[in-house]
């Protein structure tokens, strides 16, 4: 069986490797990271009140987020994986290039902690639904 942490590591290669720096960069990082997800994905940022439901909203969710820090990196911290689900304690940096919670850019380099929890389909291929959560007030005050 393959190991539930398969799919996010391969996001996360993805993630450190694209080039979001241009529109058609930015558009190829969000079509390889939708690819990994099933039709019906939900993920819950708990940073908002609202639940992406699936894939057109996960399009609109991935190119706003990662339209917003360019150069990232995420880092990972600790991995916990049982059946069908994963556990991920993350360091992801980047460069505030784009409008973040509100925030105009302003160029600086953030890094903050966040953890992902992933729940995965049947044969652990495809993510299916994801709850992320992050500290808004440390990148609130690494921004303004």
């Amino acid at each position: 069986m393959n190991k539930p942490s398969g799919p996010l590591l391969r996001e996360l290669e993805l993630i450190n490797a694209a080039d979001c720096t241009t529109e058609e960069g930015l558009e190829q990082l969000v079509d390889q990271i939708c690819a990994l997800f099933t039709e019906d994905v939900e993920l819950a940022d708990l940073t908002t009140t609202e639940t992406v439901k699936g894939q057109a909203q996960m399009r609109e969710y991935c190119t706003a987020y990662f339209g917003s820090l360019t150069n990232m990196r995420i880092d990972i911290e600790g991995i916990f994986d049982s059946q069908n689900a994963t556990t991920m304690l993350l360091r992801i940096s980047g460069d505030h290039t784009g409008e973040l919670l509100g925030v105009a850019l302003t160029g600086r380099r953030i890094s903050y902690p966040a953890v992902v929890v992933m729940q995965l389909n049947e044969d652990n291929t495809k993510m299916r639904h994801e709850t992320m959560g992050y500290d808004t007030g440390l990148i609130l005050r690494q921004i303004t």
